[in-house]
Order: C-alpha cells, then sequence, then structure tokens
C-alpha cells in the first residue's frame, strides 16, 4: 500500500507530541506558537480522520486501501490522545516539590534528595533553571546566581525568599520522612 502524505504528517505530529518534553526548553521564544500550530494541526488531523470515515461509510467499505488507511489513521489519532507525555529519563527521589500558578502559566520548583533542585518555569516559553542546595533544619538554601531560600510556613505553603522578595508556592509533594535537618 502507497502511504499518503496524510499518515506520514499524523506520524510526524505523534513523534513531535511524544518527544515534547525533551525539545521544549530548545524552542523556549517560540514554544507558545508551536503549541498553537500543534493544536491547529490535530485540528485538521481530526478533521481529515471524519472526512476519511465518510469515504468509506459512502463507498460501503470495498475499497480495501481506503479501510487499511482508515484504520492506520485511527490508531495513530488514538495514540497521540491516549499515551502519556512522559519524561522515561531515570530522576533521583523527590524531597519535595511546588507549584505557582501565574496568570499565563506557572512555575514547579521540585528538590531532589540527592540536594539538586529543577525550577521549570512556563510564562509565553519554558526555561529550566536546575542548580543545587543544602538544608539545614527548616531551611532550604539554593546555590546560584541569586541568595535564595525557601521554608515551609505554617500555613504549609513553601516561602521562596529572594532578596527581600517572598514569593508562596503551594507545596504538590513532600516527603516529611527525610525533611529532617543535617
Amino acid at each position: 500500500m502507497k502511504f499518503t502524505r496524510t499518515l506520514y504528517f499524523a506520524l510526524f505530529l505523534l513523534l513531535l507530541i511524544k518527544t515534547e518534553i525533551y525539545w521544549r526548553t530548545a524552542v523556549s521564544g517560540f514554544y507558545t506558537f508551536l503549541i498553537l500550530g500543534i493544536c491547529i494541526a490535530l485540528l485538521f488531523l481530526g478533521g481529515t480522520l471524519l472526512w476519511k470515515i465518510y469515504k468509506v461509510i459512502r463507498n460501503k467499505g470495498k475499497e480495501k486501501s481506503q479501510n487499511l488507511e482508515l484504520v492506520l489513521l485511527a490508531v495513530i489519532v488514538l495514540l497521540i490522545v491516549v499515551l502519556p507525555n512522559k519524561d522515561f529519563r531515570e530522576e533521583p527521589p523527590v524531597l519535595l516539590e511546588a507549584y505557582r500558578e501565574l496568570p499565563a502559566g506557572g512555575t514547579t520548583l521540585t528538590f531532589y534528595k540527592d540536594g539538586t533542585f529543577k525550577n521549570e518555569s512556563f510564562c509565553f516559553g519554558f526555561s529550566v533553571e536546575k542548580g543545587k542546595y543544602h538544608q539545614s533544619n527548616d531551611t532550604l538554601f539554593l546555590e546560584g546566581e541569586k541568595m535564595r531560600q525557601a521554608v515551609i510556613d505554617s500555613t504549609g505553603q513553601l516561602i521562596l525568599s529572594i532578596e527581600k522578595r517572598e514569593i508562596p508556592y503551594s507545596i504538590v509533594k513532600h516527603d516529611k520522612e527525610t525533611n529532617q535537618g543535617e
């Protein structure tokens, strides 16, 4: 069977969407536009799938190549929708994970048990900052250009202090057993 451009396009879109977690920081400034383009492409693919279903029903399923093309396209669209976008790289166990929602995006701050942290931000682009931290009693000191420290307050929020500015984060995950001071 000769594959149509639609099937090649659908396979490309499947790969693009399912590997997004690996390339999103490389296109940071264009990330929002790229996601918009992917949404438009998905709408096009859904419309094409409906059109192919209509053609197979109209021909009463007599053309085997149309039937096979429809099944392949339906499987690819199903994989795009159902398969999760998961990072399969091994990460160390999480000590604490906190999230801050912004009007046009958000920030996730993750502290790992091996003394490293990751700060992922999405606001008209995607950026990742990685570094090291050390813990003293209930305070986490982040190493980097600016003096930063994080403390869990009495309300259960993580308060990140950056040069006299305090930024609240909602705690998503917290391993309290290992949150003892050194």
